[in-house]
C-alpha cells in the first residue's frame, strides 16, 4: 500500500491454521463478486440433500416466464449451460449499476434478452444463473437469501464477518474500492448489493474465506458425494467452482470482480492448504501475488 502497487488482504491458511495472514491497508470486510456463487451453490446441494430440489429439476416450476425454462435445468444454471443471458452485458449496467433493482425488475430484463443458445449445448459464464439460483433458494426457504445463508452457512461456521451486502454506501467495517490515477486513489462507482444476490452482493474476509471453503471440502457443509459432484467438470466449469492448477497440484474455488474488488479464493484438498486475496484497488497483478504465495508455499 505504501508504494501504491496495491490494497487488499491476503491470508492462507493448512491444515485449518493460519500459517500468514497480511493486509495492505486497514482490514476490513470486502465485497467479494463472484466468490458468492461458490455460497450459492454450497446452499443449492444442500436443498438437494434434503430432498427439498433436485438437479433436474427445470426452471419452469419456478420461472416459466424465462427464455427455455421447461428446457432449463438446475445442473444447467450451475455449470453456466442454461443459455440465458448475462444481465450485466449490453444492458447498459454501468448505467444502472448504482440504482436499486426487485427481484421483478430483474427478471424481466433477464427475460427481455433471451437465450444465447440451447440449454445444455455450449458454457457461457452468466450472472444469471446465479442470480436465479439465490431466488430459488429463497422460494424454496421461504425466507431472504441473507437469512438463509446466516442460517445455513454463516452461523454454523461462526463467519461473523461474512454477510449479504444491502446497503448502498459501505457501513462500518466495510470499504470502498478505488482506482490509481494522478498520483492518488480515487473512489470508484458503488454497485447497488441489491441487484446482484446470490451472483455477487456478499462481503467477507480473506480469513472468513479460507475458513469456509476449509469447512466446504473437510465435509462440514456438504457431504462428499455432493462434494464430487461440485467438482465434476464440464468445459473446465465445476459447479459454481473452477480448478485452480499450479503445477502438478489442482486446487478449486472462485474470482470474483464487483467494481475495483479483485478477489481470488483457492483451495488445495491434497495438501489442505487455502488462500484467499482480496484487492480493494491494484496496480500489480493479482495474479502474480497468488503465483508467488503457491510457489512460496510448495517451495517450503
Amino acid at each position: 500500500a505504501s508504494k501504491n502497487m496495491a490494497r487488499g488482504s491476503l491470508a492462507i491458511t493448512r491444515n485449518g491454521k493460519i500459517i500468514y495472514q497480511h493486509s495492505f491497508g486497514d482490514p476490513v470486510r470486502y465485497r467479494i463478486g463472484s466468490i458468492s456463487k461458490m455460497f450459492t451453490a454450497t446452499m443449492i446441494f444442500q436443498l438437494v440433500e434434503e430432498g427439498k430440489l433436485e438437479l433436474n429439476h427445470t426452471l419452469s416450476q419456478y420461472f416459466p416466464a424465462l427464455p427455455n425454462a421447461e428446457k432449463i435445468r438446475i445442473s444447467d444454471l450451475l455449470y453456466h449451460r442454461s443459455g440465458l443471458h448475462d444481465y450485466t452485458k449490453d444492458t447498459n449496467f454501468p448505467e444502472w449499476m448504482d440504482a436499486p433493482k426487485t427481484h421483478v425488475e430483474m427478471l424481466q430484463l433477464i427475460a427481455s434478452k433471451g437465450s444465447d443458445f440451447e440449454p445444455g449445448s455450449a458454457t457461457d459464464y452468466s450472472n444469471s444463473n446465479f442470480l436465479l439460483l439465490g431466488y430459488i433458494i429463497e422460494s424454496i426457504t421461504g425466507m431472504g437469501y441473507d437469512k438463509a445463508l446466516k442460517q445455513r452457512i454463516t452461523g454454523p461456521l461462526r463467519l461473523t464477518e461474512t454477510y449479504l451486502g444491502m446497503a448502498m454506501e459501505p457501513a462500518a467495517g466495510e470499504t470502498q474500492s478505488y482506482k490509481y490515477g494522478d498520483s492518488t486513489w480515487k473512489k470508484v462507482k458503488l454497485t447497488d448489493l441489491s441487484i446482484h444476490g446470490g451472483a455477487g452482493s456478499i462481503l467477507s474476509t480473506p480469513e472468513n474465506l479460507t475458513r469456509f471453503i476449509e469447512a466446504l471440502f473437510g465435509g462440514k457443509l456438504i457431504n462428499k458425494q455432493s462434494l464430487a459432484t461440485m467438482t465434476t467438470l464440464k468445459e473446465d466449469y465445476g459447479m459454481g467452482i473452477f480448478p485452480f492448477p499450479h503445477n502438478k497440484h489442482t486446487g478449486f474455488g472462485h474470482g470474483g470482480r464487483i467494481e475495483e474488488f479483485y478477489s481470488n479464493l483457492r483451495y488445495y484438498p491434497k495438501e489442505k492448504i487455502a488462500i484467499c486475496y482480496i484487492t480493494n484497488g491494484i496496480l500489480y497483478p493479482r495474479n502474480d501475488i497468488l503465483d508467488t504465495e503457491c510457489h512460496w508455499l510448495y517451495s517450503r
